[in-house]
């Protein structure tokens, strides 16, 4: 399923919901990772996303992140830090 991404006031662009590896908040703008390792800017809020995405099989793992389950592989703790999950 295609999903309309609001990169400005005047410019959407077309991603497959299963080429979305994850989505990151940072301060006012939001960061989408695609397959192709390209980054696009979003004007939507993650809060926004997640809510549109949620039923494409994302989840939010954090205040700052939302990952596509079917992308997910492994998670495990960063070494030296039990509460450093990467």
């Amino acid at each position: 399923m295609r999903i309309g991404i609001k990169v400005s006031t005047r410019r959407f662009v077309l991603l497959d919901a299963d080429e979305i590896y994850f989505l990151e908040s940072d301060d006012h703008d939001t960061w989408i990772r695609t397959a192709r390792k390209t980054r696009v800017r979003s004007v939507r809020s993650l809060g926004e996303l997640d809510k549109a995405l949620k039923p494409h099989g994302f989840a939010r793992v954090h205040k700052s992140y939302l990952f596509n389950l079917d992308r997910v592989r492994e998670v495990r703790l960063r070494k030296g830090d039990d509460n450093d999950w990467g």
